[in-house]
């Protein structure tokens, strides 16, 4: 876990000494969006894999009274 937040940290430094305070920020507004973006635009997996469960155990519950 702290692997990734050191990376984070060297290279936000790495990159603000490169091209300024403004790099960080920006590739951080970037990020923000691009998730908030995916978020509007993907269907509710929770949702849907609750109905798949939903219908695969009715389907075996069917087969069972069959058998």
């Amino acid at each position: 876990m702290a692997k990734p937040i050191m990376d984070i940290f060297l290279f936000s430094k790495k990159l603000s000494e490169i091209v300024g305070w403004r790099g960080p920020i920006f590739i951080g507004i970037w990020y923000m969006v691009a998730g908030l973006l995916i978020k509007m635009l993907s269907p509710p997996f929770g949702k849907l894999t609750s109905i798949l469960q939903k219908l695969e155990g009715d389907y075996r519950k069917c087969h069972t009274d069959i058998i």
